[in-house]
């Protein structure tokens, strides 16, 4: 159910998308639709306009030189088609998403009291349960050194700089699960440490993050967008399962962009 209401929801932004990219085109404002007729090889175009006052179709040849404006309707004609169809389904695919949403088996065990919950075997395993066990699935962290000047988040843990430790310590206090530092092997067997890596609340697949803090050096910015297109290299797209956030010297986090994130992307329903 999780991969449906994912799916659904990433094809619907989609469509969202295409809906307003084809609502922005100036061609969309002009008025009439093209006609075309063939017999054999030979092509003939048409620009049609209704003429309320003598209320019927006018048509007007579009000899070749007029072809410019021959493709301009027929790209509308394709647009249109591709907006009705996009508003027809649009809606049902939304209301499926909800419906999934609502209906969504494990809050048929989540929801229920403890004293009933002991009496009850699940048909399946919930979401929070597969967190648990996703959380104390053993890992190896990174193994290069950290400085020798400790930094410790509020649970504890050492990471390797301030920021790290403000972004450990907002995902904790916003109850997101995560975990430091977590190896991924990429294609070919690359392995990469992500800063921070969660599971998504909707999709259970997992979500990076990575912090890249010193943009204003060229050497590490290089370093970063290469780091970044490996990621996309192996599937995670920026965006899609790979979040990041930047800072330099003279630019800082956005942290309200950051906390956004974490509500819309990362958080898990109590």
């Amino acid at each position: 159910m999780a991969d449906l209401e994912n799916e659904l929801r990433k094809r619907a932004e989609k469509l969202r998308a295409v809906k307003s990219f084809i609502e922005g085109q100036p061609l969309m404002a002009m008025e009439g639709w093209l006609e075309t007729r063939q017999r054999g090889a030979a092509k003939r175009y048409y620009y049609c306009i209704y003429d309320r006052d003598r209320g019927r179709t006018v048509r007007k040849y579009l000899p070749r030189d007029q072809r410019g404006l021959a493709k301009e309707l027929a790209q509308k004609g394709y647009y249109k088609k591709v907006q009705f169809a996009i508003d027809r389904c649009l809606p049902l695919m939304e209301e499926l998403g909800r419906r999934i949403h609502e209906e969504d088996i494990d809050k048929f065990y989540d929801d229920l009291p403890d004293a009933r919950k002991a009496l009850i075997q699940p048909v399946m395993m919930t979401k929070k349960d597969r967190l648990a066990r996703w959380m104390d699935e053993p890992y190896s962290p990174n193994p290069m050194a950290k400085k020798s000047r400790a930094i410790v988040t509020n649970q504890g843990e050492i990471v390797r700089s301030k920021s790290e430790k403000i972004l450990a310590d907002l995902f904790h206090d916003a109850g997101v699960p995560y975990k430091y530092e977590c190896p991924l092997r990429l294609r070919g067997d690359r392995i990469l440490y992500p800063d921070f890596t969660f599971l998504d609340p909707r999709s259970l697949e997992e979500v990076y993050w990575e912090h890249f803090g010193l943009m204003d050096d060229v050497g590490y910015m290089n370093r970063a967008l290469e780091k970044i297109k490996l990621y996309g290299r192996s599937g995670y797209r920026l965006g899609e399962r790979l979040l990041v956030s930047f800072e330099s010297s003279e630019i800082y986090i956005d942290f309200d962009l950051v906390r956004k994130t974490v509500e819309e992307r990362l958080k898990w329903p109590e």
